[in-house]
């Protein structure tokens, strides 16, 4: 498999709760239903205790950097126009 798209695995791994927990229960499927080409060799990497150090990473990342959001919330909240704090008044900075 492609290094490139690994990469792109992992990174949703990451990134996307729903991914990281499907490609936890059934890798085989979560790579298939996401549209990604199924390597048997790439599926002998992806074992459980492997899949598990990597839902434990992604959860510190999440609790450390964003402090308990995802990627998809903490992204969401800083795209709005309230910066997530469901405010829409202009504030004042002090």
């Amino acid at each position: 498999m492609d290094r490139k798209i690994i990469d792109e695995i992992i990174g949703r791994a990451i990134t996307s709760p729903e991914f990281r927990k499907a490609l936890i229960d059934d890798p085989r499927k979560a790579l298939t239903d996401a549209g990604y080409p199924v390597d048997d060799a790439f599926l002998a990497l992806l074992d459980p205790a492997h899949l598990q150090e990597l839902d434990t990473m992604a959860t510190e990342y999440e609790q450390r950097f964003l402090g308990g959001k995802t990627v998809h919330d903490a992204v969401s909240a800083s795209t709005t126009d309230d910066g997530g704090t469901g405010d829409s008044s202009p504030g004042t900075m002090g």
